[in-house]
C-alpha cells in the first residue's frame, strides 16, 4: 500500500501504512536424509545498492537453534558464500527426532556481531531465553563518498574510517519445524527503515519572457536527532509449539546505558565533489541514490511521532538537513548567492515529526522553487559548510518554506539467495 502526504516545510509529518510479509518461494528440499537443509527467502524485487540485501551481495547470515524443550542445539553458527547461489558452514547438523521440532533464529548484515544469546542479567531485555540483538549502531557523523558512489574519507581518497562506516540492511528471520518439513524456510525481513531523499527546483531556468533563473546545488543530507543504538527482541515466546512458521513479529529498545541514545546521521559526496544541481524533475539528492537506514520509532511514538526540531523548545527535535548553496540569476545574467557562499555550502534545515515503522520505506521529496528552509541550528563539521550568521539556528534562509511531499510504501527489495545444507 502507498500513501501520500503534502505538507509545508513546518509541519509535523504523519505517517502510517499497511504491512505485507510473504513467503515468495519456498526451495525444495535437498536429498541428503535427515541433515537440516536451510531455504533463505528475502523478496523477489533485484536492487543493486550494496548497503541493502540482495542475493547479488548477500554472503553471510549467522543462526542459533533450540531444541523442542526450549535447550540451545548449536549455533551461532556461520553460514558463508562466494556466489550466493553454494553455501558453506563448518560441521554437520541433523535433525534430532523425526517427530520434534526445532526453532531457528537467524540474523544477516552487519549486526552478526550483535547476535547475542541472553546471559544472566539479560532477562528484562529479553523477556525470554532466545538470541537477540543488543547495542546494535547507526554511527553518527558524515557518510563521504566518492564519484565512484564507494564510502571513502572526507576528502575522497583511501578507505573508509571506522567513525564513518557506511549505513547497512539488518535482517531476521526465524522458524520453527520438524524434519518432515524437509526445509527450513527462514524468510529474511528487514528490520530498519529505509529514507530515500529527493528534490527538484521549479526554476532552474528561465520561464518563458523571463531572463531571471535560480540555481540550486546541493551535496548531501543530514538527519539530527533518531535513535544511535537499537536492541532488538524476537517476540516468539509464547508462540505455542509444534506449529511450524516462519512468521515472527519483534520489539525495537533505544536505550543504551552510559550513552546518547539519538544520532546525527550524514550521507554527502565527498568535499570538493561536484554538486547535484537540480531541475524541475524529482531527483535523488544522496549521492548515487544511497538510502539512509534507521532505527524504526518506539511504539509510543507511533501515534504522535518524534519532537520536531522547535527553535522556541530547545534543545532537542528532529529534523532533515539539506547541504546546498543557492544562486540567483537576474535579468542582466549577475549571480547572487542568497544561500551559502561562493567557496561553500550552507544547511537547509527542515523541522520533521518521523514515524517509521519497520521494513516501511519513506521517501521525502523537496521542492526549492521558492525557498531554502531554515538555517541548521548544530554547527557542521565540514571544512565546506558554513556556520550560519544569525541566530542559533531556526531562521528562514529565504522567501517561503521547502514544500514537501512524503511518501510511504512496504520496502520488498531483495530476492532468494540460494539455499543452506547443514
Amino acid at each position: 500500500m502507498r500513501k501520500s502526504f503534502y505538507l509545508a516545510a513546518l509541519a509535523a509529518i504523519a505517517m502510517t501504512s499497511c504491512s505485507q510479509d510473504e513467503v515468495i518461494n519456498d526451495a525444495p528440499a535437498l536429498g541428503n536424509g535427515s541433515a537440516i537443509t536451510f531455504s533463505t527467502i528475502l523478496d523477489k524485487s533485484p536492487i543493486s545498492r550494496a548497503n541493502m540485501v540482495s542475493k547479488d551481495n548477500m554472503r553471510n547470515f549467522r543462526v542459533v537453534c533450540y531444541d523442542w524443550d526450549n535447550t540451545h542445539y548449536f549455533g551461532p553458527t556461520t553460514v558463508t558464500s562466494t556466489d550466493g547461489n553454494t553455501w558453506t558452514y563448518d560441521g554437520v547438523h541433523n535433525w534430532k527426532q523425526k517427530d520434534k521440532p526445532l526453532r531457528f533464529f537467524a540474523i544477516h548484515g552487519t549486526s552478526n556481531s550483535y547476535f547475542k544469546e541472553p546471559v544472566a542479567g539479560d532477562e528484562g531485555i529479553t523477556g525470554n531465553k532466545y538470541p537477540f540483538l543488543k547495542d546494535a549502531e547507526i554511527h553518527d557523523g558524515p557518510h563521504y563518498m566518492d564519484a565512484s558512489g564507494k564510502y571513502t574519507q572526507s576528502d575522497g581518497t583511501g578507505a573508509t574510517d571506522t567513525k564513518d562506516h557506511p549505513m547497512h540492511d539488518i535482517c531476521a528471520a526465524f522458524y520453527e519445524g520438524k524434519e518432515s518439513d524437509k526445509t527450513v524456510k527462514l524468510n529474511f525481513k528487514h528490520l530498519l527503515s529505509k529514507i530515500e531523499v529527493q528534490a527538484k527546483n521549479d526554476k532552474f531556468q528561465p520561464a518563458d519572457g523571463q531572463k531571471a533563473y535560480r540555481k540550486v546545488e546541493v551535496m548531501g543530507v543530514r538527519i539530527k536527532g533518531l535513535y544511535k543504538y537499537g536492541t532488538w527482541v524476537y517476540n516468539v515466546g509464547d508462540t505455542p509449539q509444534n506449529t511450524a512458521h516462519s512468521n515472527f513479529t519483534g520489539t525495537w529498545y533505544h536505550d543504551k546505558e552510559g550513552n546518547n541514545p539519538l544520532g546525527d546521521a550524514w550521507i554527502r559526496w565527498h568535499v570538493g565533489a561536484t554538486a547535484t544541481t537540480l531541475n524541475n524533475n524529482y531527483r535523488s539528492i544522496l549521492p548515487s541514490g544511497e538510502s539512509f537506514m534507521v532505527f524504526p520509532t518506539v511504539e509510543s511514538d507511533q501515534d504522535t511521532g518524534t519532537a520536531a526540531y522547535d527553535k522556541n523548545d530547545v534543545p532537542g527535535g528532529t529534523y532533515l538537513s539539506v547541504i546546498c548553496r543557492v544562486t540567483t540569476i537576474d535579468a542582466e545574467g549577475n549571480e547572487h548567492v542568497v544561500v551559502g557562499n561562493p567557496d561553500k555550502y550552507t544547511m537547509a534545515m527542515i523541522p520533521v515529526s518521523f514515524k517509521l515503522e519497520q521494513g516501511k520505506k519513506y521517501t521525502f521529496k523537496l521542492d526549492f522553487s521558492n525557498g531554502s528552509g531554515q538555517t541548521d541550528p548544530t554547527p557542521p563539521v565540514d571544512p565546506d559548510i558554513e556556520e550560519p550568521e544569525q541566530g542559533g539556528g531556526g531562521e528562514d534562509h529565504e522567501g517561503a518554506p521547502i514544500d514537501f511531499i512524503v511518501t510511504v510504501e512496504d520496502w520488498t527489495d531483495g530476492t532468494q539467495p540460494g539455499e543452506v545444507t547443514m
